[in-house]
């Protein structure tokens, strides 16, 4: 292992990390999984923090596929309408008299 932390690689730190995991899960302390990885308390609890935001968004992460949002996708469908009914029921308010002057 390296002298330094700062000797580590990015691909060592993740190394050391998962060795750290391991070591905890064949029953090591804490302690005596940082000794053997060579990495800190602040760069286990760094990657932890990590793990866990990623699996917090992964929870909430929805997939899709871009080609069923292609196809069979209908304005109407998505609640929009058209342009075209807006107008006509626009039309059909001053037809009806719907339209007051008093307010010009």
């Amino acid at each position: 292992m390296s002298d330094s932390i700062d000797d580590f690689t990015e691909d060592e730190l993740y190394a050391s990390y998962e060795a750290y995991k391991t070591l905890l899960d064949a029953g090591l302390t804490k302690e005596q999984a940082l000794e053997r990885t060579g990495i800190t308390a602040q760069i286990a609890k760094d990657f932890e923090d990590e793990e866990q935001e990623d699996e917090f968004k992964d929870e909430f992460k929805e997939e899709w596929d871009p080609e069923d949002l292609k196809e069979g996708f209908d304005e109407d469908d998505a609640g929009f309408g058209s342009t075209d009914d807006l107008d006509d029921g626009l039309d059909e308010g001053f037809e009806e008299g719907g339209y007051d002057e008093s307010y010009d």
